[in-house]
């Protein structure tokens, strides 16, 4: 059988649909920097080279966040334009302002 990684398939449906914004919503408010450390602190903001970075490091749980930061990563590689999001459910409207969750951000 096959298995079919949610993240990444709406990441491609997103950028089929040339969606103005595509956002993960899941479990926590927004990626974290020291996950699970007592210096964990959420991240409102991450360039393509620094999430990048984060999952080249090792730094995104494999099971869980890295999955959702990777398909994040591809839907800006491919449509640079649309606003990339990670928040908690109820946050949608915060984070597209830019006051909760993680946006993928080009610079």
């Amino acid at each position: 059988g096959a298995v079919v990684d949610k993240d990444r398939l709406s990441a491609l449906l997103a950028v089929s649909l040339v969606a103005d914004v595509f956002l993960i919503s899941t479990a926590v408010d927004s990626i974290k920097s020291g996950f699970g450390t007592a210096q964990e602190e959420p991240i409102r903001e991450l360039t393509v080279l620094e999430a990048m970075a984060m999952v080249d490091q090792g730094c995104l749980p494999a099971g869980s966040m890295r999955p959702k930061v990777e398909a994040m990563l591809q839907a800006k590689r491919l449509q640079p334009e649309m606003q990339v999001l990670l928040c908690q459910p109820g946050d949608a409207v915060a984070a597209i302002r830019g006051e909760s969750g993680t946006s993928i951000v080009l610079r």
